[in-house]
């Protein structure tokens, strides 16, 4: 058999439709499956494996049910989405409502097939699997957000994005979109168990309880500190990137977070404070840096980054350039 590349995980707790569990497969799990408005799908349940599978090829020596591929048209583009909505209670052995499922997108050369099983976590274990055999430095980010740090890292043609880490399905969308072959884990982050190797792992937890014009939390009833080390641990990087305000260094979240990371990262640079004007942007954007690192030699050859000595442009000539042409 063909091996397939797994591209996706999401993980979402299961509604009730006429009083029976529903399966509920939204764009992001559809269009990465490549499925599309009308296509066939076939559905095996495997009440012995817990294992629902669904994909658009038909199954071979085994007795499956059709499913079609519904849509919705988007507002603004007026192009249909793909997506299933189905319920019954042939489901109800393995879907629970209001339990978490976690839905699996494996592509093979002509078909993809989807794995949906109740969410399988264990706190102190985490599957792992080796990335592609690109020779690039593989990139994890966590927090990946839209995918804009992510982009930085492989615009610079030295990196390639392995895994990404993300709860906003817009945000999950657009990475899906520009990394179709990284996996994407869509869900929150304390229940990633499956994890992908990486040498570089980017961090940008989410800032809102450590900003000004945040809650003010600090991470006391939202920590994501034991989250974030179980995927770091799994992933095995060689260097640990992140990147935050600067009042989240100085969290309960970020504290537990480097002591808990420290004894295989011994080497800890930052946090270093770096304000983007400096940089050339527009505005004013402070953001604090630190670095965890596993070997010395990274450590010794790391060199702070210096303001370059430029000319700054003022506003108008980002809004209205020379050469402009007025009506």
């Amino acid at each position: 058999m063909a091996q397939g590349k797994l591209l996706l995980q999401k993980v979402y707790t299961v509604s009730r439709k006429h009083d029976a569990p529903r399966l509920w497969l939204q764009h992001l799990v559809c269009e990465t499956a490549g499925f599309k408005p009308g296509d066939d799908l076939y559905v095996r349940v495997d009440n012995t494996q817990k294992r629902i599978f669904i994909q658009n090829k038909a199954f071979e020596d085994v007795t499956s049910a059709e499913l079609h591929v519904s849509s919705r048209t988007n507002r603004t583009s007026g192009a249909k989405r793909p997506l299933v909505d189905t319920c019954g209670s042939q489901y109800a052995s393995i879907l629970c409502a209001q339990e978490k499922i976690e839905i699996n997108v494996v592509k093979f050369d002509h078909h993809a097939l989807i794995i949906i099983c109740p969410l399988q976590f264990r706190l102190f274990e985490s599957g792992t699997f080796e990335s592609s055999s690109d020779e690039r430095i593989r990139l994890l980010t966590v927090c990946s957000g839209a995918g804009i740090g992510t982009s930085m890292f492989v615009d610079t043609q030295y990196y390639t994005a392995v895994q990404e880490v993300e709860i906003m399905d817009d945000c999950a969308e657009v990475i899906k979109y520009n990394f179709p072959d990284s996996f994407l884990f869509a869900g929150d982050l304390r229940d990633c168990h499956k994890t992908t190797k990486a040498d570089v792992g980017f961090v940008s937890l989410d800032c809102s309880q450590h900003s000004v014009i945040g809650d003010g939390g600090q991470g006391y009833f939202d920590n994501l500190a034991l989250g974030t080390y179980k995927i770091l641990k799994a992933a095995d990087p060689r260097v640990i990137f992140f990147e935050n305000v600067p009042a989240f260094y100085e969290s309960l979240g970020f504290k537990d977070l480097k002591e808990l990371l420290q004894p295989d990262f011994p080497y800890l640079i930052g946090p270093v404070q770096i304000n983007s004007f400096d940089f050339g942007s527009i505005a004013h954007r402070k953001r604090s840096y630190t670095l965890f690192m596993k070997e010395e030699e990274d450590f010794n050859l790391f060199r702070v980054p210096k303001p370059p000595v430029f000319r700054r442009f003022k506003l108008k000539e980002f809004t209205d350039p020379s050469g402009s042409e007025h009506d």
